[in-house]
């Protein structure tokens, strides 16, 4: 083997290895960021009922006001 097919080979293999790496790294990211997306829906599912009942409850006392 010549040194130019050696060279090739080692870069072939970090090549590989950096390929390899990165999967896994981005799957590992992808579940993270599953994890994320679905605590961020959580909260604002919270803050849209929070905000209705709020809105609720104001509507309500001001058509009580308009009673009185």
């Amino acid at each position: 083997m010549s040194g130019g097919e050696i060279a090739q080979l080692i870069t072939s293999a970090a090549t590989l290895i950096g390929v390899i790496v990165g999967g896994v790294v981005s799957l590992r990211n992808s579940t993270k960021i599953d994890e994320v997306h679905k605590s961020t829906n959580g909260k604002m599912d919270e803050l849209v009922t929070e905000v209705r009942a709020a809105s609720f409850a104001a509507g309500q006392k001001d058509e009580k006001d308009k009673q009185i």
